[in-house]
């Protein structure tokens, strides 16, 4: 695992966007589109999936969700190394 204090050999120009969800809108209240508000919002890799930022709405589709952002390194989803 990386130490995620230290990214100088990440080249961060060879992004490449694997979800991007723009269903949310910017001009209507966040209680009138709940249903949008997925976990699944935006989703960058890097360094040929080697490390992705994750963002997304936890838990999804509720009122008492937030804005969640994660660094990904190898796809282990289930230890991100910051979050």
């Amino acid at each position: 695992m990386s130490d995620p204090e230290n990214f100088g050999e990440v080249d961060f120009k060879s992004e490449k966007v694997i979800i991007l969800d723009r269903s949310v809108s910017p001009s209507l209240c966040h209680l009138e589109q709940l249903e949008e508000f997925q976990e699944d919002i935006l989703y960058i890799e890097y360094n040929t999936g080697q490390y992705g930022i994750d963002i997304g709405w936890y838990p999804a589709f509720s009122i008492e969700g937030q804005y969640t952002i994660a660094l990904i390194e190898d796809n282990r989803w289930d230890k991100p190394l910051k979050s």
